[in-house]
This record gives C-alpha cells, structure tokens and sequence, in this order.
C-alpha cells in the first residue's frame, strides 16, 4: 500500500495545499475532496486543475464524495445523476479512477432486502453515468446502525447483487473498527473489489459511541489496531493507495504540510511496511 492523504483531512485549505503537502512529504497519492475542488473549477479550467496535478507529481486516487446517495424521490435522483457526471468529467481530466459515494442513513420501515435492491440499483445506475468516463463508484459503508449500509457483510451482500466491475469498496479502518468487523473477515476481499483505503485512528470510548468524526485521530493516538488491519489488506494483494481521513476540527485547523508530516511520522511508527 502507498501513503496518500485525503481532502477532507484538511477540509478548511484550497487544493493546491494539499497538493504541495503530499508532494513534500514523498507522497504521491490525494483524495480530492470534491468542494474545493468544485471551488477551484469556479475560476479555473480542467486542463488547469490537471496541470497541477502533474505539477506536483500527484495521482488522485478519488474524488471524494457524494452522500446520502440512496432512497431519493425523483428530483433527488435527478440531481445525484448530474452531480455524479460532473464529477466524473473531473475524474476524466486528472486521471481519477473513481468517485466516493456514501450510502443514506435509515429511515423507518425499511427491510434488509429493501436496502439491498435499492443500493444495487443505485450503484448499477452510477456505474452506467460514470462507464464513458472509465470511472468506478468507490463505495463508503458507514460503520454505525444508523446507515443503511453500516458493516463489510451486507457491502459484499449488495456488491453481489450489483454485480459490477465498475464497484470498489472503500476499506475504511474506522468504520471496520465501529461496525465490529473481525479483522479476518477482511481476507474475503479481493484485492481488484479495493477501490482505497483509508487509514484513522480512534478514541478509548465504546465502541457505541465512537461514531463521530471528531473521534478521529492520527495513527497511533487512538486504539484501534491499524496495524493488524493493514497487513490484512496486504495480504489480499492490494497495492494501491491509503489515505488518511479525518474530519477532526483540531486536524482542520492545522496547515496541510504540518498534518501530512505528522501523518507520515505517526503511520511509519505504526506500520513501516506502507510504501510513500
């Protein structure tokens, strides 16, 4: 695997910082986190936003994301449709191979198999906007009971069903940790289903209620066994990008290039074996 940093980890910072700190700290991997990067495209075009990025000698590995993306009424659907396509122009542009999308929470009445039409269609659907762009959907389960899509079993359960080549499963060690998943359970993936990893730490607080963001921390501060998480991953084969994700205020108000070198020292303390 081969360290990279995703957007949202400095959500507060134009894209071109996060550009200049991933390159400075041997990286060469960023998720783009899609509203600044929208911001960016407000005054500036594709062909400059590309330029950056070989600028720098950076890969994007995702645009990064889209939420809330099942159970929508019509007009719902029809904006999901337009914004997914926009952003696959981008991901076309600068090389991305996929955008992240994050199921929708869980409202009453829905039954499992209810969930995992409705997820499949969905994901058959985007998969078909983003197919001219040669884009993937990079699937994000969120690991709490409040999400339709909450732990690794009822992903693969959906990935099945939507049977599409264009899926990757975002392996995200936060959400492996909330949702209880057996680090074991991670060998059942195949290393081409692996669309990114993402590497946080968490919070000693149960496990109930570490579901947050806030709880997020840098490798090695928390307690969840990244380690023993990431040499699972290894040993499916994967070789692609991890990225460090958090959406904790303390880590936004850090400047890009002081965050991304205490995630290099941090991660390299916990798991050497990870490539930059």
């Amino acid at each position: 695997m081969k360290l990279g940093l995703n957007g949202w980890s400095t959500a507060r910072w134009p894209i071109e910082s996060d550009l200049e700190a991933v390159s400075k700290i041997g990286s060469r991997w960023l998720e783009m986190q899609w509203p600044k990067t929208a911001e960016y495209l407000k005054t500036r075009t594709l062909s400059e936003l590309a330029a950056l990025f070989e600028k720098y000698g950076i890969r994007p590995a995702t645009i990064t994301s889209i939420e809330e993306i099942t159970f929508r009424d019509a007009a719902g659907e029809k904006e999901l449709h337009k914004l997914y396509k926009r952003m696959c122009k981008v991901c076309a542009a600068v090389g991305s191979p996929f955008v992240l999308v994050v199921p929708s929470r869980r409202t009453p009445g829905l039954t499992h198999q209810m969930i995992l039409n409705e997820t499949a269609d969905v994901v058959n659907k985007l998969a078909d906007i983003g197919a001219p762009y040669n884009v993937g959907v990079a699937f994000e389960y969120v690991g709490c009971s409040e999400y339709t899509i909450n732990n690794l079993e009822d992903y693969m359960e959906m990935a099945e069903k939507a049977d599409r080549k264009e899926l990757g499963v975002v392996v995200d060690t936060f959400h492996i940790h909330n949702a209880g998943t057996p680090i074991s359970s991670l060998s059942r993936i195949r290393a081409e289903d692996i669309a990114v990893v993402h590497i946080s730490d968490g919070d000693d607080i149960p496990v109930a209620d570490l579901t947050a963001d806030k709880y997020r921390h840098l490798p090695g501060d928390g307690v969840i066994p990244i380690k023993d998480m990431l040499t699972a991953v290894d040993k499916t084969g994967y070789d692609g990008p991890a990225c460090f994700e958090t959406l904790r205020p303390e880590h936004w108000e850090m400047d890009p290039l002081t965050l991304a070198m205490a995630l290099k020292e941090k991660i390299l303390a916990v798991y050497p074996a990870i490539q930059l």
